[in-house]
C-alpha cells in the first residue's frame, strides 16, 4: 500500500526507497526493455473509442438546450418553433439516446467496451529535463551534483500496474546546471485510457517531482511540467516524446513483454487471504466500469480548476478501481462496506459530473478533497476486496463524499437566515439551507422510521426540482413549499415529545403521499432527458409540474389540518379529565404563571348613556 505519510501529506516528498514501497513492493533495476517488432506513431488513435464508450456511459443531460430566463418562462410560439435541422437532430438523439437513471449507476448494454480501452505499449523516447533543483554548495567546497531517474506507472493487464525506470543521469553533465539528458527509451505496457504516472527523483534527497497524464495525452505532447509540493512550489520541464507500436497485444503477448517487476505485482495482486464475503450483486462490475470511464473527466474538471492536488492520486483511484474491476469479474463474493464505497463513488462522481463547469468553479476548495476521498475510497475498496480488510477502514470517506456533492451542487446562499434584503420579503429560500434542514431531519430519526421516509422524500423532491424544470422562478417556488412542509415537521416533532399513534400515521401518511410525488416528477425527468420530448412537450411538462406542486401544497395542508385536529382532540381530552379531578376533588386548578381569572380584572367604569329627564 501507498505509505501513510505520502498518502496523507500534501507534499510529494519521499524517501529514496518510498516510491518502491508503493503496493506491492517493486525489484530495482529488473525491467527489461524489449525492442518492438513494429512500430508506428499516431497523433491520437483513440477517438473511435472515446465515442463509443462516451455514447454507452454518458451521463444524461442535466439542462435543457433552451435557456429559460430566470423569472419568465417560455412562450407558447417559442415551443412551436423548430426548423427541420433541429427536428433531425432531435430525433436522432431520441433513436441513439442512451441515458441511464437519473441517480446511481447506468445500466450496462449487453456487452459493455473495455472500460480502459484495447491493451497497447508505449515507446518513450525520454530526451531530458530541465529546471531541476540544484545542490547548494559553499565556493569552498567541493561541487555537488545531484542525480535524477524517471519512472512510469501504468495499469497493465489483469490488475496489476507496469511500472519502468531511466538509468540514473546526473545534473548538469555536458550541459547546463540544473539540466539532465538521459537519451534512453523506455517500453511500458498499458491500456488506451490509462493514466500514465511521471516521476522524477533523486537518490541524493527526498524530493518527487510527479505529473499524471492519460495515454492520449502523452502521445501528443513532447513536454511535460512535473511538479513538487513543498513550502515552496518546485517546476520542472520533462522532454520525451511518445508512440504507439503493437497495435493489439493478445493476452500471450502481453505476457510476454512485462517486465519482471510487473509480472511480480501481477503475481502478488491475486494472492491473499480467502476473506468470507457476500455474494455479489450484478451491478458492481458495471458500477465499476461506470467509476473507470468518468474518471477522466473528472479529472479534466479538477485539472481546469488549477487547484492543488497530490498529482498520482488520479493514477491511484484508477489503478484501485480496476484492480477491483478485474476481480469482480471472476469473483463469486463480495464485501458489503466495498459494495457502500462503490455506490458512494458513483454517485459523487454522477451528480457532480454535470455541474463540473458550473457549481465546480464555484467550489473550487472542495474540488481537491473529492479526490482525496474517492482515493481514500479506492484503497479501502481494494483491500476490502482483496484481503477482506484494510488498515485504513477507519476512514469514512462515503459521509465525507456526500458532504461535499452536497455543497458542490449547491449554489451560493443568496439569503442568509438573519437577511434584511429586499429580496427576503419575497418568500425566497436558499437550497443550501433547505437541503440542511432536511438533512438533518433525516440524521435525527433514526428512530423513528416514518418520520426518516417523509424526510427523505423531501429531500429528493428537493435535489431532483431542478431537473424537472429550467424556470429557476417555479424551482425556488417548489423550495418555497418544501421549507414549509419541513419546519411544520420540525415543529411537529420535537426532541423528547411524546408521537402519539394518530401524530405517527399522519406523518406516514405524508410520507406516503410524497412518495407519489416523486414517482410523478420521476416522469417529467425522464421525459426531459429525451431532447425531442423536451422541446415539443415543454408546455405540457410545466403544467404538470405545477400540478405537482399544487398537490404538494394538498399534502401540506392534509398533514397541517391532521395535525390541529389531533392537538384539539387532545386539548379537549385533556380539559375533560382536569374538569373531572376538580369536580371529585374540590380541587382549584393552578393557573398558568402570568395568566388571572377575568372576573379579577376591573373594567374602567362608564357613566349611563341614558339621561335621566
Amino acid at each position: 500500500m501507498p505509505p501513510e505519510n505520502e498518502r496523507l501529506s500534501g507534499h510529494a516528498v519521499k524517501a529514496s526507497s518510498s516510491r518502491k514501497a508503493v503496493p506491492p513492493p517493486l525489484v530495482p533495476n529488473a525491467h527489461v526493455l524489449r525492442p518492438p517488432s513494429r512500430s508506428y506513431t499516431s497523433a491520437d488513435p483513440f477517438d473511435n473509442y472515446k465515442t463509443q464508450t462516451v455514447q454507452i456511459m454518458s451521463m444524461p443531460d442535466g439542462e435543457s438546450t433552451m435557456s429559460d430566463s430566470e423569472d419568465s418562462t417560455m412562450s407558447d410560439s417559442e415551443e412551436g418553433a423548430m426548423s427541420d435541422h433541429q427536428l433531425e437532430s432531435a430525433i436522432s438523439d431520441e433513436e441513439n439516446d442512451t441515458s441511464g437513471p437519473v441517480f446511481g449507476p447506468q445500466i450496462a448494454r449487453a456487452k459493455l467496451p473495455h472500460p480502459l480501452g484495447k491493451k497497447i505499449r508505449l515507446r518513450v523516447d525520454l530526451d531530458g529535463a530541465r529546471g531541476l533543483p540544484q545542490m547548494n554548495t559553499s565556493s569552498e567546497g567541493p561541487e555537488i551534483r545531484l542525480s535524477y531517474s524517471v519512472e512510469l506507472y501504468s495499469i497493465s493487464h489483469n490488475g496489476a500496474y507496469a511500472h519502468e525506470e531511466s538509468s540514473t543521469a546526473e545534473e548538469g553533465a555536458k550541459s547546463l546546471r540544473g539540466t539532465v539528458q538521459w537519451n534512453e527509451v523506455l517500453y511500458l505496457e498499458c491500456f488506451q485510457l490509462s493514466f500514465v504516472d511521471i516521476c522524477v527523483s533523486s537518490p541524493n534527497n527526498d524530493l518527487l517531482l510527479a505529473t499524471c497524464v492519460e495515454v492520449g495525452e502523452l502521445l501528443k505532447k513532447s513536454e511535460l511540467s512535473l511538479r513538487a509540493f513543498g513550502f515552496d512550489i518546485i517546476e520542472c520541464t520533462l522532454c520525451l516524446s511518445t508512440s504507439q507500436v503493437l497495435d493489439d497485444i493478445d493476452e500471450e503477448d502481453c505476457d510476454t513483454h512485462l517486465s519482471s517487476n510487473t509480472r511480480a505485482l501481477n503475481d502478488d495482486l491475486h494472492v491473499g487471504p480467502k476473506a468470507r464475503h457476500n455474494a455479489p450483486t450484478a451491478e458492481t462490475p458495471k458500477s465499476l466500469h461506470t467509476i473507470l470511464c468518468q474518471l477522466s473527466s473528472l479529472a479534466q474538471a479538477v485539472d481546469r480548476l488549477k487547484v492543488s492536488v497530490l498529482v498520482s492520486q488520479v493514477y491511484w483511484i484508477q489503478y484501485y478501481t480496476y484492480a477491483t474491476y478485474d476481480r469482480s469479474l471472476n469473483s463469486k463474493s463480495s464485501h458489503p462496506r466495498a459494495n457502500l464505497l462503490i455506490t458512494s463513488m458513483v454517485s459523487t462522481m454522477n451528480v457532480i459530473l454535470p455541474v463540473a463547469s458550473t457549481y465546480l468553479q464555484q467550489r473550487v476548495e472542495c474540488a481537491a478533497g473529492v479526490l482525496e476521498e474517492l482515493y481514500r475510497a479506492a484503497w479501502i475498496m481494494f483491500d476490502l476486496v482483496k484481503d477482506g480488510k484494510s488498515n485504513v477502514e477507519y476512514w469514512s470517506p462515503e459521509a465525507e463524499l456526500s458532504r461535499l456533492t452536497l455543497i458542490i451542487v449547491t449554489p451560493n446562499p443568496t439569503i442568509g437566515a438573519g437577511s434584511t434584503s429586499a429580496s427576503s420579503s419575497r418568500g425566497t429560500i436558499t437550497k443550501d439551507a433547505l437541503l440542511f434542514v432536511l438533512e438533518a431531519i433525516v440524521q435525527s430519526s433514526n428512530a423513528f422510521r416514518p418520520l426518516k421516509s417523509a424526510a427523505s422524500e423531501l429531500l429528493y423532491f428537493a435535489t431532483s426540482a431542478e431537473m424537472a424544470s429550467s424556470n429557476k422562478k417555479q424551482v425556488r417556488d417548489i423550495y418555497k413549499r418544501i421549507d414549509g412542509l419541513a419546519a411544520a415537521l420540525q415543529r411537529g416533532t420535537l426532541k423528547g415529545g411524546p408521537l402519539t399513534p394518530e401524530h405517527q400515521e399522519a406523518i406516514r401518511t405524508l410520507a406516503e403521499d410524497i412518495a407519489v410525488l416523486n414517482d410523478e416528477l420521476n416522469e417529467i425527468i425522464a421525459e426531459r432527458k429525451s431532447r425531442f420530448k423536451r422541446f415539443f412537450a415543454a408546455k405540457r411538462h410545466r403544467n404538470e409540474l405545477q400540478d405537482v406542486v399544487t398537490q404538494l401544497d394538498n399534502t401540506r395542508m392534509n398533514y397541517m389540518m391532521a395535525m390541529a385536529t389531533l392537538n384539539a382532540t387532545t386539548i379537549a381530552d385533556v380539559h375533560g379529565h382536569v374538569r373531572a379531578i376538580t369536580l371529585v376533588l374540590n380541587a382549584r386548578p393552578v393557573l398558568a404563571p402570568g395568566a388571572r381569572r377575568a372576573d379579577a380584572v376591573e373594567m374602567p367604569f362608564s357613566a349611563s348613556r341614558i339621561e335621566e329627564v
